[in-house]
């Protein structure tokens, strides 16, 4: 509901924001009206065929998408088609280390079944050759989140959640999740792995 697009609208002449769910637009379009902000402009879409032509943007932004999608590759060439030649591509994303992706994915699964993947940093940047796009950096970070809120914010599935809770407490001082919880007065915080990667349109 405008997380990313807020900041960017404090430097950027004009963005745009789009979701395909219509309520993320319709709560997007209360906070704009709430923060005043003027240059910005909403679109209900799909990623695999942007509603845009070719070349329209000077950046392309997508965060927290990658890890739900089925075809990551036919996403990241739309991303591509609709940014300008010599435009920046940025993805923002969940990155598990590649040895512990399966205990990652099934975590993230339990905690919200629409998860599918989420991609390693090899992953990443294979996909980001394979698209054609240049000049490819990468940034990686972690964000702490308390176990309990994390919940609450999700949609397990009906004793989903006692279950997550089970893995991150066996998982204390293993890290075989790639989350390196901890335990900190009486609750449990995860350190979800992300990736940053920006890349160019060249061609």
């Amino acid at each position: 509901p405008g997380l990313i697009t807020f900041p960017f609208a404090r430097i950027a002449d004009k963005v745009t924001g789009m979701d395909i769910t219509p309520k993320m637009i319709e709560r997007a379009k209360e906070l704009q009206i709430e923060k005043g902000i003027k240059n910005i402009t909403w679109d209900i879409g799909d990623i695999y065929s942007l509603p845009y032509d070719d070349n329209s943007f000077s950046m392309v932004i997508t965060r927290y998408s990658f890890h739900h999608l089925l075809n990551p590759q036919n996403a990241l060439k739309e991303i591509k088609r609709v940014c300008k030649i010599n435009g920046k591509i940025v993805v923002i994303d969940v990155c598990a280390p590649s040895e512990k992706q399966e205990s990652y994915n099934h975590f993230e699964t339990l905690r919200d079944p629409s998860h599918t993947k989420a991609l390693n940093i090899d992953e990443f940047i294979k996909l980001f050759e394979a698209a054609g796009i240049a000049n490819i950096k990468t940034k990686s970070y972690l964000l702490e989140i308390e176990l309990e809120n994390q919940i609450k914010s999700s949609f397990p599935n009906k004793g989903d959640d006692e279950k997550m809770r089970e893995i991150i407490k066996k998982d204390l001082g293993i890290n075989k999740t790639g989350f390196n919880p901890v335990k900190r007065d009486n609750k449990y915080y995860l350190y979800y792995p992300n990736i940053i990667c920006v890349g160019q349109k060249i061609d």
